[in-house]
């Protein structure tokens, strides 16, 4: 019979998180939530330059059908933010938001919501490693829901 080998992608826990150290981990909960939430209010600010600052070295996305490297990443949020723009998309809201943390990664789930209606529109994760005590975004995946509005007539 054949030797199986797997490898297990579970990071390695520091010492403080075996002694169940629930503070800490609120605390790295809360400042997860707070860097999330600067990545959207940069977002809505249009700093898409300085998102890059945000991101770690590997950083790639996956969004709907689209996805790459962060080389060119804060172009794409530029479209993404001009298209949303276009078809009353903005601002955007998180639903059901979810925060976990093992060890120095971290992970948000959340769903989308779109403009003052706060359309639902699809599911957000996110990936985090905290480096020298920031959480720098590492993986961003986004899978709509539902169907993307067309451009509005008279806009290109």
């Amino acid at each position: 019979m054949k030797r199986r080998e797997f490898l297990w992608l579970m990071p390695a826990l520091p010492a403080s998180y075996m002694l169940g150290c629930e503070s800490n981990s609120s605390q790295l909960e809360q400042s997860l939530i707070a860097r999330q939430d600067l990545l959207f209010k940069m977002f809505h600010n249009r700093e898409f330059e300085t998102i890059s600052i945000l991101l770690a070295p590997e950083f790639s996305y996956i969004d709907g059908a689209s996805g790459g490297k962060a080389r060119g990443y804060p172009k794409r949020l530029e479209r993404v933010y001009k298209y949303q723009d276009r078809n009353d998309m903005l601002p955007i809201s998180l639903a059901d938001r979810s925060v976990e943390v093992s060890g120095d990664t971290g992970w948000v789930t959340a769903q989308l919501q779109f403009g003052q209606a706060r359309t639902p529109y699809g599911s957000l994760t996110q990936i985090f490693r905290l480096e020298e005590n920031q959480w720098k975004l590492v993986r961003h995946h986004f899978s709509p829901i539902a169907a993307m509005p067309r451009p509005t007539k008279g806009h290109s």
